[in-house]
């Protein structure tokens, strides 16, 4: 008779081997280090506290780029027959460097699946509301790459907000004319600022201001995010024999009774 030890387990067993939960945990420790190695300590702190639970686990869990892609999706209404233009658009705004990248790098470039913090996702809400406002897309990313610490800031006092909490951008596409010796200024550096943070040229008309309710976005980004993550399990239950990002589109398209 077989002992304890040298019995088979059985694959329910191996799922519930306690060793395994250490294992990821033991994972997810290093990547939150690697994280605060990349990104700064400061900017991991802010996001816990965009998060409203500094010094606690995430509320907000990281999610992957098929999790993302829906979000943002759903964010800003796109229909079914626009998914490939939107998922070209959103490449290109993650290649503009928006997001840190936070991935091991190989000979080949970053290794593993990209994961995204509540502030990355709030940081790509927003250049695309400015898209939605016809903004050109490069100077919306040229704006949150050269403001991304003040704007993290901004997002950390917008989560503590009771009511509404204004961002205010100054957009002016003549401010950059001249600037790299062309004379299209779209996704030129300076095409966006915030107010008063250039000087008036002559006698200008002061440029037209875009408001955007911070607050109320990151609510709606930040009940996305969960309500997605409740979404995602039920798919998994919904549909086993697909991957995780088409089970969880699936569930969204397909209502249950």
């Amino acid at each position: 008779m077989a002992n304890e030890e040298t019995r088979a387990s059985s694959p329910d067993a191996e799922r519930d081997d306690p060793r395994l939960d250490d294992s990821v945990d033991s994972f997810a420790e290093t990547r939150r280090k690697m994280q605060e190695l990349v990104r700064g300590a400061a900017a991991m702190l802010r996001n816990q506290q965009v998060a409203g639970r500094p010094g606690a686990q995430p509320t907000y869990p990281a999610i992957d780029h098929g999790t993302l892609r829906i979000l943002l999706m759903n964010l800003v209404g796109v229909t079914q027959e626009a998914h490939g233009a939107f998922d070209a658009r959103l490449k290109h705004t993650l290649g503009q460097g928006i997001i840190l990248d936070d991935r091991p790098r190989g000979d080949k470039g970053p290794r593993g699946h990209r994961r995204y913090l509540l502030m990355d996702v709030l940081q790509l809400a927003l250049v695309f509301q400015l898209q939605r406002g016809l903004v050109d897309p490069a100077a919306a990313a040229a704006f949150v790459i050269q403001n991304r610490e003040k704007l993290e800031v901004l997002w950390v006092e917008a989560s503590g907000a009771r009511d509404h909490y204004w961002l205010e951008i100054e957009i002016d596409a003549y401010a950059a004319i001249g600037g790299e010796r062309k004379g299209r200024p779209s996704g030129r550096v300076g095409a966006l600022a915030f107010p008063g943070s250039r000087a008036r040229r002559g006698i200008a008309e002061p440029a037209p201001v875009l408001r955007l309710d911070l607050a109320a976005l990151r609510d709606r980004v930040g009940s996305s995010m969960l309500i997605l993550g409740d979404a995602f399990r039920t798919a998994q239950k919904r549909f086993p024999d697909l991957d995780h990002v088409s089970a969880l589109q699936k569930h969204l398209d397909e209502p249950e009774a």
